[in-house]
This record gives structure tokens, sequence and C-alpha cells, in this order.
């Protein structure tokens, strides 16, 4: 030790997690204090072993001292106190400078065992000892991010150990509880540290406070947040507990996509309170996307009234025609409310009408659980009755029924429920004396009217079953604020992330299209998912090469056809003729219809192509096994014209989809079809820059003639097939009109 003056600036005392107890008095005095006279009916724990401090006398003690070695120590208490006094005010004047140096002394403990007593010793003592800060510090800064799995904690851990804190070192122990905390410990760890992140005691509190932080990193967003009071639902007074949120992204899709058909469907059990959460979705040209979220205390109309009332007010451009809902009184009110006739219709969705029957007609006091699948097949044929013949003789056969005429818990069931009449209600342009229930639910009454083919409620049903099984399944935090944390940090921007992935990688700037693909055709996505159904669509060029028998498969090609339910594809004949083609995989099942009718030879032709793609995909994965295929024929309507052929494919696309007859395709419904391809190929007019609307092929004025819609602007190629023969011929631009904008005017 230095022979000069000193100033000690601090001591620090590091005692064994064994030494003596120092805080034995506030235990005894809180352990008073909690008793009472009905302390023994009070729950707590009983330890076998109440503590682990053993009075351990093992003790380091480290100084830090600063030394003046200007000066020299003194022995006398009168020089001490002389020197000292120097020095303080040398300390305080400014133009003095002291030459000082700092030390750091450390005393460690001595004796058998470095001074430790009382307890266990070396590598059996590694299992009580405390866990470092630096790991704690880590958990807690997963557990902020919402990872709170320990079995998923526990090897990034121990990842952070082994590199960051002793990188380029040795490794301690794995038995060494300091730095390889247990499964128990991480657990107990993360628990302190959900704590540690409640801004408040109470989830509503708490809630409130996430909300005013999101506002501020996040503020484009929009917030609506008011808790809940002491009113009651049946008063009517309050609507409780409400949350509801909308991202820039959402109102961005919203826009684009919701001014058609827009889907609303509640989700259960995502907390631990009976609190619904509510997704307000749209139909992109991807897939269903979420656009708005609200969570409610009360599932009553007046709630979703003011949930849709403020989304309108966020977004004043979106003016849905129709919603698809269940069968939710409270859900069909606030749309009517918020959304009068005939500006928009709901429907209600197709998969809760089959499970609300399905339900009703399975109970055993209701007396048909023996005919479910025959009063399910009448029930049917009334809800998808295509034209009004087939809906009057549907409801006639119901009515004259033994079932209806026997049964009449069921007829009143069906009267007070399906049936039902509702005075003064509009229904699309018609103010009817009274609307019936069907109107909702017969697909007769939305036949044609949908530029989007929408029947179900699924897709909002697969975003409740990808936030309940890949997002909160393994998240423990069943409270409103973990929930709604997860929905907007995690799940939504995710869904969001799928629809740009999709978008970009369909984009020509990702990779190039092959030549032979329309214009009209690039930039959109070639596969879709209709509820639970999986759909491929094929590209003519592989549907010709496999039914020509010209189609040669890569070495490493992969098995399309496995992960879908359908794979469908058109085939072009010579001549301009289009057929189409329908593959069912797991059936080991091919369906081919031609709109003028297939030859016997075109049958067996289409099969041995077909069983010999089969072969040759077999040689390259041998693991998918052999099916014997089948080419089915169905009934079918004929085109009686030379024109129609690409429009009874996609008729009979979307009707087998469907389950629907493919007889009685009428001309009419082939005219409306040709009207709604036009409106839905127009909504992807930014993708046809540059292209004829009518042909899709590119136009180039330099080298060949065009003409110009005078409403649209758009061009089009001067060609008999594009414009008609009169307009081909002639020279005038002034008075020509596309037959969409013809369509649209006459309307």
């Amino acid at each position: 030790m230095p022979d000069n003056p000193y100033i000690v600036l601090q001591t620090e005392r590091f005692e064994c997690h064994h030494g003596p107890d120092r805080n034995k008095a506030k235990k005894v005095k809180a352990q008073n204090a909690q008793q009472s006279d009905h302390s023994a009916y009070q729950k707590k724990r009983f330890h076998i072993q109440t503590t682990k401090k053993l009075n351990c006398p093992a003790t380091i003690i480290a100084k830090e001292m600063i030394f003046f070695t200007d000066f020299k120590d003194c022995i006398s208490k009168y020089k001490k106190e002389q020197l000292s006094r120097v020095i303080r005010s040398s300390l305080t004047d400014t133009d003095i400078k002291l030459a000082m140096t700092r030390h750091i002394f450390i005393s460690l403990p001595q004796g058998e065992r470095n001074g430790h007593q009382n307890h266990l010793y070396g590598e059996a003592a590694e299992v009580s000892i405390p866990v470092d800060k630096r790991i704690i510090g880590k958990i807690e800064e997963y557990v902020g991010e919402g990872l709170v799995s320990s079995s998923c904690l526990r090897p990034l851990l121990e990842q952070f150990v082994r590199h960051e804190i002793f990188a380029g070192e040795k490794c301690a122990n794995w038995t060494n509880r300091r730095f390889f905390p247990s499964q128990r410990d991480i657990s107990n760890f993360v628990y302190a540290a959900k704590l540690k992140g409640l801004k408040a005691k109470y989830d509503q509190e708490n809630l409130m406070a996430h909300v005013d932080e999101w506002q501020k990193d996040r503020p484009e967003d929009k917030f609506l947040f008011s808790g809940s009071d002491v009113n009651t639902e049946d008063t009517g007074d309050s609507t409780g507990f409400f949350f509801l949120y909308q991202s820039t992204w959402q109102q961005r899709l919203l826009n684009l996509y919701g001014n058609e058909i827009c889907l609303l469907d509640a989700t259960y059990r995502t907390t631990k309170y009976s609190i619904p959460l509510f997704f307000l979705c749209v139909k992109t040209n991807v897939d269903y996307s979420v656009v708005a979220v609200f969570a409610c205390q009360y599932e009553n109309s007046s709630t979703i009234t003011k949930a849709l009332n403020q989304i309108k007010e966020w977004n004043p451009n979106w003016n849905p025609k129709y919603f698809m809902v269940d069968n939710c009184e409270a859900e069909i009110k606030a749309i009517i409310t918020c959304f009068p006739a005939p500006d928009c219709q709901p429907f209600i969705c197709d998969f809760h009408r089959e499970q609300a029957w399905s339900r009703w007609l399975k109970a055993i006091k209701h007396g048909l659980n023996q005919n479910v699948d025959d009063v399910l097949l009448i029930l049917r044929r009334v809800a998808r009755a295509q034209t009004t013949a087939h809906f009057d003789e549907a409801i006639s056969n119901l009515k004259e029924g033994y079932f209806w005429k026997t049964h009449k818990e069921f007829r009143d069931w069906m009267n007070n429920t399906w049936l039902k009449s509702v005075k003064g209600m509009k229904f699309f342009s018609l103010k009817l004396k009274v609307f019936r229930m069907l109107y909702m639910w017969a697909w007769l009454y939305r036949k044609d009217r949908l530029l989007v083919k929408i029947n179900t409620n699924n897709g909002v049903e697969r975003q409740n079953r990808t936030l309940k099984y890949d997002f909160l399944a393994k998240y423990t935090d069943r409270t409103l604020t973990g929930m709604l944390t997860t929905v907007i940090k995690r799940f939504l921007p995710d869904q969001y992330r799928k629809y740009l992935d999709v978008n970009i990688k369909a984009s020509a700037f990702y990779k190039q299209y092959n030549q032979h693909i329309p214009a009209f055709l690039h930039n959109r996505p070639k596969e879709m998912d209709k509820g639970n159904i999986k759909v491929r669509h094929q590209l003519v060029c592989t549907t010709n090469n496999i039914i020509n028998g010209k189609y040669v498969p890569g070495r490493h090609e992969k098995n399309k056809l496995i992960p879908y339910d359908f794979v469908i594809g058109a085939y072009h004949q010579r001549g301009g003729h289009w057929d189409l083609l329908i593959v069912e995989p797991s059936k080991g099942k091919v369906v081919f219809l031609n709109p003028l009718g297939a030859s016997p030879n075109q049958k067996r032709t289409v099969l041995l192509n077909w069983r010999k793609y089969i072969g040759q995909m077999l040689l390259l994965h041998p693991e998918n096994g052999y099916k014997n295929w089948t080419l089915e024929v169905p009934d079918h309507s004929k085109q009686l014209d030379g024109s129609s052929c690409g429009i009874f494919c996609l008729l009979f696309a979307e009707k087998y989809l469907a389950g629907q007859s493919l007889l009685g395709i009428t001309q009419e419904e082939v005219n409306n079809k040709r009207v709604m391809i036009a409106q839905t190929l127009m909504m992807f007019e930014g993708h046809m820059v540059g292209c004829c609307p009518c042909c899709g092929f590119r136009t180039n004025a330099d080298e060949e003639q065009l003409i110009q819609c005078k409403i649209c602007k758009n061009l089009f190629h001067r060609k008999t097939h594009c414009v008609g023969e009169a307009l081909a011929t002639g020279t005038s631009n002034e008075d020509f009109v596309c037959e969409i904008d013809r369509t649209v005017e006459k309307k």
C-alpha cells in the first residue's frame, strides 16, 4: 500500500449467497403483519426448506481509493489533520493541480475452501448459483419481442452464452446454473419479465397505456378505445369495452377491394375473457385480407354499428355493394343500419347456413336426426337453384314433401328462421312490401350480381384459424393486451407481407414472363385458394402439350398435382376453339368438357395422353404411387354459336367447383358473363397500358393502324376481331365507343 495520504471513494462487500440473512428482521416483521384472526384459513405455501442462508463467513471486500503522491503520510494525529486541510483546500482551488493515483484493493477469503463453510462446494454447488444478470436481461429482451416459449428461448440463450459471454474463451460447465439456467428457471424469468412489462395492474388500464404508446409510434394508423363501465348490456346506455384498429395499408386495401363485397365475422376464445374479436375482410387479387379489427364487450347491433360507422368515417370512399355474414341478427341489423338498401345488401354465408341446418337436424329432440341427409338434400336444392323455374320447383317440393307435412317443429323452424318475412325492407333496387330471409341465402337472388364470386365466409374463418393456431397457440399471455399486441405487431404485418410477396413475385419486373403468355395476363398471381379448396390454374401451353402428348418433364420437376384439390387448364385446339380440363388428383379423375361436345376419339386421346404424362411423372416421383386415372365427361350445355367457347369454359369451371349442374346455361347467362369479364378486366387497366383491351396484344402506332375510344381513351387494333368489320375498314375515329363503355351507358 503506498505511503501517501488517501481518500476512500467507495467500499463494496460481496457475501456468499449462503451467508447470513441480512433481511431476517424484515421477514419476521412482514410475517407478523400478515397474521390476523383468520390467518389460519389463508391460502399459503408450505416450504420444506425455508431458506438457503447458512451463515457462510466467506466475504470479498473491495475498496476504491485515491492516493495523493505529492504528500507523504505522517504519524501524529495533529500533522494528519493539517495535511488533510491542505489537501481539501487544494482540491477546491482550480489553479492547483494535485498528483493523484487511483487504486482498487480487494480482500479475498482465506483458508480451506476459500473460506466457505456450512454448504456444498465445487460442482455440486453450481445447482444453486444465481443466474447471471446478463442472461436475465437477454430473456427480458426476448419477451419484449414476443418470444415467450421457454423451449424456444433455451437454445437461444445457450448460443448467447457460448458466442458472446464466453467469446473466444473456455465455456463454463453446462451444469452451472449461472450461465445455463434450467427450463423452469427460464419460465420463471419469462413470467417476471411479463409482470415487469405491465404498465398497470389491471388489464384494461394496461391496454390503455399500450394504445397511447402505439399511437405515438404509429401516428398514421387509426385507433379507437373505450373502457368498460358499470352499465349493463340490457340498459343499452353503453357499448362497454370497445377497441378498433385500422392501419394505413388496411385503409388502402379496403378502398381498393372493398367497394364490391366485404366479409364480417367474429372469432372467440382468443383471451381469458368472453370477448369476441371481429375481422372485416376483403377478397384481394391474391387471397383474403383483414382490413379492420375490433373487439367489443357486447356483441350487439349497436356496438357493431359503432365500429362500422367509425370505419366509414375513416374511409369516406368506402361504399360496399354487398356484405357476407353468418346468420347473426346483430351483424345483419348493423349492416342494414350503416349501409341502407338498395346501396348495400347482406348475404348469409353458405358455410354457416349449412352448419346451422346440420346442427338443428342432428339434434335428437327435433326428431329428424335419422333423416339428416334427406332433409339437407331438399334444402340444398332450394338454396342452389339458379333459375326461377328451378327455385319454384324446389320450394314446392319442400312444402309438399313428407318432412314438411309430418314434422310441425321443422315447419315452424323454417318459417320462423329461414323463410320469415320482414315488412318494408328494400332488396337491391326493389322496394318490396315483404322482404323474405331467403333473399339473403338463396343463390337465385345473388346470381350475376357479384363481380367477385364469394358464397362463404371461409376466407375469414381461415384468418381466424391462422391467428389462433399460428400466432396465439404458444402465446401463454391470455390477456386482452397480449392478444391485441400479437394481432397488431405480428399477425396483421405477416398477412400484409404475404399479400406483397405474392404480388411482387407475379410482377414482370420480378421475373420475365413467357413470350406465349398474353400481356393482359401479366402481373397476376396464377394460384388462388377458394375457401377450403386449393385450385391451381395451369398454363395453356402446358395443358396443350399434355393433351397433345408432347409434354416432356424436366429432370428435377416437382409433382404439381399433389398439393391441390383441383387443377384447371384451358385446352386450345387448332382453329381457335377452347376446351376445359379439370383434374381431381385425390380421386384420380380427369374431367374433359368440350362446349361443342367431345367425340369418342377425342375422349380416348385425352385419357391416353394424360396417363402418359402421369407415367412420366411417376418415373420422377415413384413415392406418389400409382392411380387408375379415369376420364369423365358430365352432361353439359352446348354452345350454339361459333364464339362462346371461352365463356362456356369459364362457366363450366365455376359451376363444377361450386358443385352445380352444368346443364341449363342460357344465352342470357352467357351474355351476362361476357359483361362481367369485361368489367373485371377493366379493374386491372393499370396492367393493360400499351395493350389492346380486346385481344390483349400490344399496340404499336408506328407499325399498325389503331382506333381510340372517345370515352375511355383506350387504343384498339383497327381489325375485324377487335372493333368489328365496319370500323376496321373505315378511317374515322370520332364516333368509336368500345363495347365495354356501350354496355355501361345502357345500364
